[in-house]
């Protein structure tokens, strides 16, 4: 018995995948069937999924269209990724033809609710048996060998019930999210093209950023901003080598490489708060620190003893989307005066800067609020999977309200 069955209860039946499903392996149809989706104005066959690449939190957003479909995933079947990432898993929305990084899952004697959180919950099993592997994949054999504990339908139906509502709850966290993030976006773009009324006002504790619409009513036109350049507004340093075993974990000071922190070190070559900017590897993404910090020489960096206006140059720069100057090499990289030459219109009225931190910064605060929640629900809904799947938390009968729903 697998280690993570080992403390399932005794009174459950621990079976084999396919004891309790039908797996269909994909298979990829000819080159001349498979359409952009686009182009497909006669709605001919149906969404094709080759792999992975197009898999949402839980439903894929198929690109391509195949006129003869070839191995076909029902609605409510999962979707595995049968090659690197071996794993993956999405769940099929509607009909989709399934190429040959897919496999899908439909189950027939477990309720397909329950059957998709218990894949979910096992789903590292496939992980381990790759391991080692130089290229990675599994196959019909690997799949329907999937050990899973087999409660009586109404328990599986608890549990799915519980475990739909936590993912619902996720799902909604992350549309918040998604939704909050373009809203910054938006207010970025309207705010440096426009400056905030009143510039020479008070500003206020809290301002409204609930939509673009309403940022436009507390911006006015354009006057008093001067055309400059990256160079010319917060030219960038490079940053400095630190091994990892040159550092002292143990330290207060963030080491940034070009994806965000990556160690900790006890002394920093930015003495104040630093916009750090992704040089290779992830080339142009931007990340700010409101400590003394230590950029690696994957990145450049820009640093300031004012944080709010450090961090009004940490919006500009985001809001030029530098990632997309990367340069066609084998390793993405972003060319300092490629960079330094974007052009900018920056507000001349230090306190407009302000003014417009201020305002981004209360995005800021809601969105990581969200994201903490959302993660918190993540972490939540992994114990819980754990305690239900091995029936350390048993549902008792009539506790749950569950939907009428027949297994596939």
């Amino acid at each position: 018995m697998d280690l993570h069955l080992s403390k399932t209860v005794s009174e459950w039946e621990i079976t084999r995948l396919e004891d309790v499903a039908v797996i269909i392996m994909g298979q990829s149809p000819p080159g001349e069937h498979v359409i952009d989706r686009d182009s497909n104005l006669s709605n001919i066959g149906l969404p094709f999924l080759q792999g992975n690449a197009e898999f949402g939190n839980r439903y894929p957003n198929p690109h391509k269209w195949c006129i003869e479909p070839l191995k076909i995933a029902e609605p409510q079947d999962i979707l595995i990724s049968v090659r690197a990432p071996v794993g993956d898993l999405n769940l099929a929305n509607q009909p989709v033809c399934i190429g040959r990084g897919l496999a899908a899952i439909r189950f027939v004697y477990m309720d397909a609710s329950f059957g998709w959180h218990v894949v979910n919950w096992t789903r590292y099993w496939f992980e381990r048996l790759t391991q080692g592997s130089t290229f990675k994949s599994i196959g019909r054999t690997e799949i329907k060998s999937l050990p899973i504990p087999f409660p009586p339908l109404s328990e599986q139906q608890k549990i799915a019930a519980i475990l739909d509502s936590i993912d619902e709850a996720i799902q909604h966290t992350s549309a918040v999210l998604v939704a909050l993030e373009r809203l910054q976006d938006s207010i970025l773009n309207e705010l440096l093209k426009c400056r905030v009324k009143g510039k020479n006002q008070k500003q206020q504790d809290t301002l409204d950023v609930s939509s673009p619409e309403v940022v436009r009513a507390n911006i006015a036109d354009v006057n008093e901003w001067e055309n400059t350049t990256v160079k010319e507004f917060a030219p960038f340093r490079y940053g400095k080598a630190l091994k990892k075993s040159q550092r002292n974990q143990s330290g207060t000071c963030p080491v940034f490489g070009s994806n965000g922190i990556v160690g900790w070190h006890d002394a920093a070559i930015a003495d104040g708060p630093t916009v750090i900017i992704g040089r290779k590897g992830s080339a142009g993404m931007v990340h700010y620190s409101p400590v003394p910090c230590w950029p690696i020489d994957t990145t450049f960096f820009v640093t300031g003893s004012d944080p709010i206006l450090v961090r009004f140059i940490y919006y500009v720069l985001k809001m030029l989307k530098l990632e997309e100057l990367n340069s066609d090499n084998a390793v993405p990289g972003l060319n300092r005066d490629v960079a330094h030459s974007q052009p900018l219109k920056i507000p001349v009225d230090i306190s407009e800067q302000r003014a417009i931190t201020t305002l981004l910064g209360q995005v800021d605060e809601t969105i990581d609020c969200t994201t903490t929640q959302r993660d918190a629900l993540r972490t939540f809904r992994q114990s819980i999977s754990d305690a239900l799947f091995t029936g350390r938390i048993r549902i008792p009968i009539g506790s749950v309200s569950v939907k009428n729903r027949a297994m596939k």
